[in-house]
């Protein structure tokens, strides 16, 4: 039991989140499109692993965007969209078709409202997009 949790606990820090492919190029745009004191907001896995990278605060204080939070109506998606048209973040950053880039309500909030401004590509995390939101 413990080789195989510490085998999944190595495979969850270096595959999801430290070392994925994309996170570089993904912490460059942030550094260079925002200044200290803009939000991120998005992909519950990615946008905080880059907010913290790249020092800049999570939108709404609201880190957790896992798709069950919203399907389970734990937290209201409608009410959500309504704080973060309020009040902007710099940038969101999803996995289409992956947790929060995966609800055709959020995506249309960042289609209607905001504009794609990267699209990085990562062999085992897949497509990661960039939308600009001010």
């Amino acid at each position: 039991l413990i080789i195989n949790t510490s085998a999944a606990l190595v495979r969850l820090y270096t595959f999801d989140f430290v070392e994925f492919q994309a996170f570089g190029e993904l912490k460059q745009h942030i550094l260079e499109h925002t200044k200290p004191g803009d939000t991120l907001f998005g992909d519950s896995n990615t946008a905080t692993l880059l907010a913290l990278a790249a020092n800049r605060d999570i939108a709404l204080n609201f880190p957790d965007t896992n798709i069950q939070v919203f399907e389970s109506k734990v937290v209201s998606l409608e009410d959500t969209i309504k704080e973060l048209k309020a009040s902007p973040p710099a940038l969101v950053i999803i996995r289409p078709t992956r947790g929060i880039g995966a609800l055709e309500q959020f995506t249309g909030y960042l289609e209607q409202d905001c504009t794609q401004e990267k699209h990085a590509k990562d062999q085992l995390q897949g497509d990661f997009l960039v939308y600009g939101c001010r």
